[in-house]
């Protein structure tokens, strides 16, 4: 498994993350730039996942998908806002990407193809109603 793998290295960038400010201002490791001090302007940057998403997403149906654990909570920590730590992802200097917290959507946002299927089947049972549906379809040594 280990070169199937892809460890980064060297994400720590002491200009951006020097002084006061807890976690808030420290969660810019995907664009590498200093966060704006304040508790109602933000400014990060774009994140190299968007940067790569609005270039390779042209070509996909769902151009970026950013996925949470929770919504945000507001606060501040040192004159810090805290929607920097509640998003990882930007897809502006300005706004974060929305991001999906609940699973099901997000596999609804991946792989639903507009079809009236059923909510309450599991994924398998889908899957294997696809594939039952091939068996007329496929030759026998294909099957």
């Amino acid at each position: 498994m280990k070169d199937k793998l892809l460890v980064f290295k060297g994400l720590w960038n002491p200009t951006t993350v020097a002084g006061p400010g807890g976690h808030y201002p420290k969660m810019n490791v995907l664009s590498g730039l200093t966060v704006k001090q304040t508790t109602t302007d933000v400014q990060v940057g774009t994140t190299m996942d968007q940067l790569m998403a609005q270039e390779l997403g042209k070509n996909t149906p769902v151009s970026s998908i950013v996925l949470g654990t929770e919504g945000p909570k507001y606060s501040t920590d040192s004159g810090y806002t805290s929607i920097y730590s509640a998003y990882i992802s930007w897809s502006s200097p300005t706004a974060p990407a929305p991001k999906e917290i609940y699973p099901q959507q997000a596999f609804d946002q991946l792989f639903d193809d507009g079809s009236k299927r059923k909510r309450d089947k599991s994924v398998l049972d889908l899957v294997l109603g696809d594939a039952n549906s091939l068996r007329n379809k496929v030759s026998r040594r294909d099957a």
